[in-house]
């Protein structure tokens, strides 16, 4: 879980508030591949103030998200997600991506 409470406002203007909770399953198994799968949950609220764009802020969205963690060495994973969006909605006139692709390295030290 993760909350994004802005503290402060500028020129009138106070970003929204938002919400991130994460959960997921992995199938442990003897191989260098792990397949996982996560459902992602964010929550945006509106923007506030005289400068804000109250009508085209603030958000929900579900997403799906299957992936794998790959065993490159003893301390080294790659890892990969798809997010596909199972659930999404808008105020107003947003943008929202049809698909997000997360992929990186993560070295142990």
């Amino acid at each position: 879980m993760l909350l994004d409470q802005p503290l402060d406002s500028r020129e009138d203007f106070r970003p929204s508030s938002s919400l991130s909770l994460n959960s997921g399953v992995r199938y442990l198994n003897t191989s260098a591949v792990t397949p996982q799968v996560q459902f992602n949950v964010r929550w945006d609220g509106r923007e506030s103030g005289g400068n804000a764009d109250r009508g085209n802020s603030g958000d929900t969205v579900v997403y799906l998200s299957p992936g794998a963690t790959v065993d490159l060495g003893s301390r080294s994973h790659a890892f990969i997600f798809l997010q596909l969006p199972v659930y999404q909605r808008v105020n107003g006139l947003q943008i929202l991506p049809r698909w997000l692709l997360s992929a990186g390295i993560r070295r142990e030290f």
